[in-house]
């Protein structure tokens, strides 16, 4: 059923069809790095806000350097098949099960379920837990989407401002549907 607010699925997939060729035209050259872990073993590393730090997948360098940095929880949004977080479990920290879809071109249209966004998002606001370190496999997507919900929720950034940081970390808007969808029906305050 198509609503005035939603577009068709196949609507999306061919501008994610479109925007896909035009992205990969233009980042050939800096693909063979985006994503790749930074010297300290995370890859896509940013700090969001004093004590939230995001990312892709830790190697095992990786864990030892949060670590370092004090973080004490990890929100955990890659399917445990795409990689684990056993080393920051055993390092201490404690692990946030947030994980969901989209994780490649199976469930690309899916979003992740609305309790582990809920889940997500409501721990990386608990300020008790902080430092805290939220990833999924690239850090990109999937946990674009969760600090954008965070931008807006507790930095009172609008979601223009929100959705353009995300832009900026590689969020790839056209290629998930599902994650689009969160974010056009996110008014600002309740979350899905």
């Amino acid at each position: 059923m198509v609503t005035a607010n939603r577009r068709p699925r196949y609507v999306y997939i061919i501008l994610a069809l479109c925007v896909s060729a035009i992205e990969v035209g233009c980042a050939m050259e800096s693909f063979a790095t985006q994503g790749q872990p930074a010297d300290h073993g995370v890859p896509n590393f940013r700090t969001v806000d004093s004590g939230v730090y995001r990312g892709g997948q830790p190697t095992a360098e990786g864990w030892a350097y949060l670590k370092s940095l004090g973080v004490r929880t990890v929100v955990k949004l890659d399917l445990p098949s795409e990689g684990s977080d056993e080393e920051a479990a055993r390092l201490g920290m404690t692990v946030v099960d947030a994980s969901g879809p989209p994780s490649d071109l199976k469930n690309f249209y899916e979003a992740p379920n609305p309790a582990r966004i809920r889940l997500a998002v409501e721990t990386l606001e608990d300020e008790n837990r902080w430092p805290i370190y939220v990833h999924c496999l690239h850090g990109q997507d999937r946990t674009g989407l969760i600090v954008g919900l965070f931008r807006v929720r507790h930095d009172h950034y609008t979601k223009s401002q929100a959705f353009t940081e995300m832009r900026e970390n590689n969020f790839h808007w056209a290629l998930f549907p599902g994650l689009v969808d969160v974010w056009e029906d996110f008014d600002g305050k309740t979350l899905p």
